[in-house]
This record gives C-alpha cells, structure tokens and sequence, in this order.
C-alpha cells in the first residue's frame, strides 16, 4: 500500500496543479535568495563566502577562488566549507581531501557538489555561485513536490511553503549544507510513490544515496515493499538504483586514506540510549554565559521534545497502517533514530534537526493527507529552536535597513 494515494485529476488540472506549485516554488525560492543577499550584504560586508561557515581554525586550499574567504574567528566553522572544496575538487585532482576533515566520509555526498562543479563547467571562479544556485534548485523541488502533494489531497497549493521551515532546508539556505538536497528527494519519493506510473521515481532512487548515506534507506524501502509483493521486476530495478552509489563509493576509498570509525560512538546497544543520555544531559540554561546561549539551550529542549513526539507519531503510524514504500522508509529511519547514539549529533538541534528532516516532513506529509494537525507538531518544535538561531543575522539585516550604524549587541 503506498503512502496517500490521490484520485486521478483531469490534464487541464494538472497543468493547473503544476503551474500553482510552480508559483509558490519560485515565490520560496525568490524570498530566500532575497535573505541571502540582504545577511550578506548588512552582515558580512558583502562577502557571499560567508554562507559556507569558514572556520579560522582549518587551512583554506590554495588558489584564486578561496582568496578573501570569509572566516570565522577560533571556530571550526561548519560543514558547508567542506562541501565547497569538494565541489572545487570532486575528482581528487587537486589533491583538497587533506583540507578536508573527514574525506571518506564526506566525499560520498557528492551530489550538491557534484552538481556545483558540472553546473560551473568545472571552472573554479564559477563553482562557488553554482552551489549556491543547487541549494536553491532543491529548494525549489522540495516547495513543487510539497505543493503538488498538497493539491492531490485537496490542500492549497501554499501548503508546499512548509518545505523552507523543515531544518535541512533552513539551515541550508544559512549555511549551504547538503542536507536539502535528501529532504527534497524525500518529498518527491511519496509524491512519485503515490503516482500510478512515476519515471522519476527511479532517478529519486538513484540520487538519494549520493546525498548523504541515509539515503540508502528510500531505495531499500522500495526493494522491500515490491518484494513482499511477489514484484520481482520492481524490485530488482529498486535494486539497481545503488549501483551509482556503490561505483563512486569504490573510486572515493581509492583516493582517501582509511579513517578509524568506532560504532559504538554512533550506535547505542539499546534503543533510545542516545536521545535518553542528551535528554538527561545535566545542561541548565542558567549556566549560560550569554543571552543568546540562555535562549537555545531552553530552545534545544523544546526541539528535542518534537524528536520524541515524532518517535511517537511514527510509531503510531506504522502501526496502524499497512506497510509500502513510504512506511519502510519511515521505518528505517525511526530504527535508525532509536539506535542513534552519536552525541555530538544529539548535542543541538542544528545537528539533529538536519538528520530527522526526512522523518520530519513525512509526518507532516502525512498529517496535511490525513488533515490532521498533531504529526506537524514535531517539525513546529524542531524548526522554532532553528529559526531562533537566525535572530542576530535579522537583527543586523533590520538594523542595515533602518540605518543603524551599530546593530544590536549580539
């Protein structure tokens, strides 16, 4: 049984349908390249590599196109700066996997970067804007789909705005993560999942993997669903689709150097031991040293209630519903969440907002079918301690507009 299946809508509906996603895909789009260059301009004195989070503490790869890099003073900065110097060098010609913290492990999340450099024709000055310009093309996809999936349940088409709020997709547009480019893909997995015959279902397949690694889970769910069906064809096809990812996976251990992994920094023994030891954690707001700390810490609590409430609600949901493709995918990310233990990923919300996204936005695909308001109450948690996070970047925007020399202190 697939996700929410949809009745079939006549042609001149659909264009209709397309068109009004379209609409508020591009309105999304326009709005968010709009905060972008505003931040960049009030905040960071023009300087659009400041999007990528540089930290003062790594060494920048040689060459014109990192000269005058926006760095961000005894920080380590954030993973958006890695991505980009994969996107200058994803072949390994130029020798950047020593700039880069983890290269085996990132190197795989080649899509975002990938695309950037054929984007730019491989040229170095050009690469930096065609990430940019990624970012917001998955924007732009994850805001369609939504709003498509929207329409064939009888939801206003400006449902599909609920896509820039999901943590992967604000976060990305702050600080270009790759993370977006999966919540996108994820979007359109239940939309084509539910769609008699999808030619892109397939290509959604194939690309996820070369996201981030969880993406695995979509074709995995896929293999299973049409197995249990006696659907062998479906299956093998599901199947075939990670044999881009496995090909590239072969190339980036030919070119990185072995990095010790321990599992059981990542992996709990037992379910929920992960999420209990953060929940546990004996951090108090009254032990931060500035108000910006003494709101998030509060503000982590209140997301990592929406990381139970989605446990909650996924649990439930599978448990009443016969299972499809969507629901194994659910599934495999709900296992993978109880078994979590990474604790830096726990330690704040911009870290495990980005790796729930998927869960997050398919419960609220899931209460917007069933119109019911309780499966987006998760993403509502999670994605007010993200926004909170952008307050000093608005206040300097808002102080850039009102004329203000000297914003705010933050």
């Amino acid at each position: 049984m697939a996700f929410e299946h949809a009745t079939e809508i006549a042609p001149a509906a659909l264009r209709q349908d397309r068109r009004a996603a379209a609409l508020y895909a591009l309105l999304c789009v326009a709005v968010a390249f709009a905060w972008q260059l505003l931040t960049v301009h009030y905040n960071y004195g023009g300087n659009w590599s400041a999007l990528f989070q540089t930290g003062s503490n790594w060494t920048l790869p040689p060459g014109p196109a990192f000269e005058g890099t926006y760095r961000y003073q005894n920080t380590l900065g954030f993973d958006g700066q890695f991505y980009r110097y994969i996107a200058h060098d994803p072949f390994f010609t130029r020798n950047f996997q020593q700039y880069v913290d983890l290269p085996r492990f990132r190197w795989p999340r080649i899509l975002v970067p990938g695309l950037a450099y054929i984007l730019a024709l491989g040229q170095p000055a050009w690469i930096d804007a065609s990430y940019s310009a990624v970012i917001l093309a998955f924007l732009f996809l994850g805001v369609y789909w939504l709003s498509r999936y929207a329409l064939r349940h009888g939801r206003h088409a400006a449902w599909g705005l609920l896509f820039a709020l999901i943590p992967a997709a604000t976060i990305a547009v702050e600080r270009l993560t790759v993370d977006i480019a999966l919540a996108a893909l994820c979007v359109g997995f239940v939309f084509h999942t539910s769609e008699k015959h999808s030619r892109l279902l397939y290509l959604i397949l194939a690309l996820a993997p070369l996201t981030r690694e969880t993406g695995l889970i979509l074709p995995g769910a896929c293999f299973l669903a049409s197995s249990l069906r006696g659907q062998w064809r479906k299956a093998a096809a599901s199947a075939a689709t990670i044999l881009p990812c496995l090909l590239w996976l072969v190339y980036v251990r030919a070119h990185t150097a072995p990095a010790p992994f321990d599992w059981s920094r990542y992996f709990a023994p037992y379910p929920l031991g992960g999420i209990l030891r953060f929940t546990l954690d004996p951090r108090l707001p009254a032990e931060a040293s500035t108000w910006k700390e003494a709101i998030a810490g509060p503000l982590d609590y209140l997301a990592l209630l929406g990381v139970w409430l989605a446990l909650f609600f996924s649990a439930r949901w599978l448990w009443r519903r016969q299972w499809g493709p969507v629901e194994f995918a659910v599934g495999g990310f709900l296992l993978l969440t109880l078994l979590l233990a990474h604790f830096p990923t726990w330690g704040e919300a911009y870290s495990f907002g980005r790796y729930l996204s998927p869960l997050l936005v398919w419960l609220a695909m899931h209460g917007l079918a069933q119109r019911r308001a309780g499966p987006l109450v998760p993403l509502g948690l999670v994605t007010v301690r993200v926004l909170a996070q952008l307050t000093p970047q608005t206040i300097g925007i808002l102080a850039g507009l009102l004329g203000v020399e000297t914003p705010l202190p933050f």
